[in-house]
């Protein structure tokens, strides 16, 4: 499986500098928002935000493709409830 966790940290190393830009704007809009800064300025930051957010999901969507690609129809269909997070632990 050297495929999928090369896939994994392709998704991580393409995320990690959006999660950061994430982060620091996120902290801008509370401090605009805190002492009712400009609507330009609170309105231009959402926009970021949401754009980041976008790319992140669009990330994660192609990287799950990517790994659909590399698995058997069984491991498929393993891969698609762990991601719908519906793995049932054993004996629970």
């Amino acid at each position: 499986m050297k495929s999928i966790k090369k896939i994994i940290d392709e998704f991580e190393t393409k995320n990690r500098p959006l999660l950061e830009k994430l982060i620091a704007l996120d902290k801008e809009l509370k401090e605009l928002l805190e002492k009712e800064g400009d609507l330009g300025e609170i309105r231009k930051r959402i926009k970021e935000i949401f754009s980041i957010r976008a790319e992140m999901i669009l990330n994660e969507i192609e990287a799950g493709r990517k790994i659909d690609k590399v698995l058997n129809k069984e491991q498929k269909e393993k891969w698609k409830q762990i991601r719908r997070g519906n793995i049932k632990k054993e004996g629970g």
